[in-house]
């Protein structure tokens, strides 16, 4: 199996808006972006730089450092570092918001 990305790394803003369906609950009178929600970008991002046939098969580690506001713009900055395996860093300004590694693989094909 060889998964690979054309380039070595990729950037992408974002910006959660606040109408969002995931901020209710997340926490009433003082909102932040769920984890998860951001986790959800990244991996669209990183996937912008694979085969269309190659999909997210582990997430071995990912750390939020710091919380995000709806609206709050985050850098996320993916780098491949080998064959299958990315790390990723969002940034809110200055701030390393989320951390962590993702693992690929192309999809098995069902005959």
């Amino acid at each position: 199996m060889t998964v690979s990305a054309p380039s070595s790394c990729s950037v992408s803003w974002l910006a959660i808006e606040p109408r969002h369906p995931a901020l209710p609950g997340h926490f009433p009178g003082n909102p932040i972006v769920p984890g998860v929600v951001l986790l959800d970008h990244v991996i669209d991002v990183a996937r912008q730089g694979l085969a269309p046939d190659t999909r997210v098969c582990r997430i071995p580690w990912v750390k939020f450092l710091e919380p995000v506001a709806p609206g709050q713009p985050v850098m996320l900055g993916i780098e491949f570092i080998s064959e299958g395996e990315a790390r990723f860093t969002c940034r809110a300004g200055p701030v390393r918001v989320a951390e962590g590694v993702l693992m690929f693989e192309q999809a098995r094909r069902h005959d």
